[in-house]
């Protein structure tokens, strides 16, 4: 039983992206058509707009931070291994020197690489607003919102299944 969620889980960290966007068209549909996204005034949209281009900034600090921090521990977990040390590492340790190191650093780099996306999608849309129909920058801007909360929330999930390894020992 607790496969599937897992399965669906691991699915949806490898098509993550194209996942994120059909999952935000879905909820802005659904939203929409129960009249729960409202568009607000010009001046509040913009202030909205600039944000979230400061947290996707934010974000993708974040994500070069936890990169950084990754990659530096999985060096010195290197430098100070030898094959009778391996047994005295303790999970975190252990998930980093893994075959799994790889995956966790492709789930970051992907996160990256999406806000990025959104970053520049928002600030193309913020600069040339005049030139795009007034709810379309609504739905934009809604759109970012979403897929952003997704990928801060995949990260997190994982950052945390990361963390929560080192307990075990």
């Amino acid at each position: 039983m607790k496969k599937i969620p897992i399965k669906v889980f691991d699915f949806y960290l490898r098509f993550s992206f194209i996942a994120d966007i059909l999952l935000s068209v879905v909820l802005i549909f659904f939203l929409d058509k129960k009249e729960l996204l409202l568009i607000p005034e010009n001046n509040i949209l913009q202030t909205i707009y600039s944000n979230t281009i400061s947290t996707s900034v934010s974000i993708i600090g974040f994500g070069l931070a936890v990169l950084t921090i990754i990659v530096t521990f999985k060096t010195n977990i290197k430098a100070k291994l030898s094959d009778e040390d391996f047994e005295k590492l303790n999970g975190l340790e252990l998930i980093l020197s893994s075959s799994h190191y790889k995956s966790i650093v492709r789930l970051f780099r992907k996160v990256l690489y999406e806000v990025t996306f959104i970053f520049i999608i928002l600030n193309i849309f913020f600069v040339f607003q005049n030139n795009f129909i007034y709810n379309n920058l609504f739905y934009i801007l809604i759109y970012s919102i979403i897929s952003i909360s997704f990928a801060l929330l995949r990260t997190l999930i994982v950052l945390f299944k990361i963390l929560n390894l080192d307990k075990y020992n």
